[in-house]
């Protein structure tokens, strides 16, 4: 279907949020246009939500999906085509996790869309989100540095399988609610550097 459209000046932005680095596990150094080719708005109370799941002391990973609303870019100047807005989460009940994978089985998946059907009439699912519980080490320019911000090798297959249009999303949170959102760049997927908390 046809996306509705909407200008980057119709989102009230509190702050811009920028991803600290973590190119060394990307596949993909976008260009500059690449970079702004979609461009995520998260609403306030549902950023501070989600964080509270991550800073949860448990010992498996969580997840959800992201429920929100994708516009065309109004403003044809702009290099941004997509404006992703995500205003809720639905958390995923009956998902199989341990310390460092998260699966959906069919049953949490069908659940998943039930509820956003039933809980968020009018929005879409726009992505996933899920934590990530332990680090791995990254070399980037000389240094090592350690992050929770990654994607995985499965993380990339799930997005693969089921979040294939341009504009889908994956936010991955750390245990002290440190948050970084991939996506796709061409056929590659990507941490993108920065998105808007409205």
């Amino acid at each position: 279907p046809e996306l509705p459209i909407k200008s980057p000046a119709e989102f009230t932005v509190l702050r811009v949020q920028d991803v600290p680095l973590v190119s060394a596990v990307e596949l993909v150094t976008p260009n500059a246009e690449q970079q702004d080719d979609v461009r995520i708005y998260i609403k306030h109370a549902a950023f501070e939500a989600l964080q509270a799941i991550a800073r949860q002391d448990v010992q498996i990973e969580q997840g959800g999906v992201l429920v929100g609303q994708v516009y065309r870019n109004a403003e044809s100047g702009d290099t941004a085509r997509y404006l992703v807005e995500i205003t809720d989460h639905i958390f995923a009940e009956g998902a199989t996790a341990n310390i460092t994978e998260l699966h959906y089985n069919f049953e949490a998946w069908q659940n998943l869309r039930a509820r956003l059907k039933d809980e968020h009439p009018g929005k879409q699912m726009v992505g996933w989100y899920h934590t990530h519980l332990v680090k791995i080490a990254l070399a980037a320019d000389d240094l090592e540095q350690t992050t929770e911000l990654f994607f995985s090798d499965h993380d990339r297959f799930m997005h693969r399988q089921f979040f294939a249009d341009a504009w889908y999303v994956a936010m991955v949170l750390g245990p002290e609610g440190n948050a970084a959102f991939f996506r796709w760049f061409g056929d590659k997927i990507s941490c993108n550097r920065q998105f808007y908390i409205i």
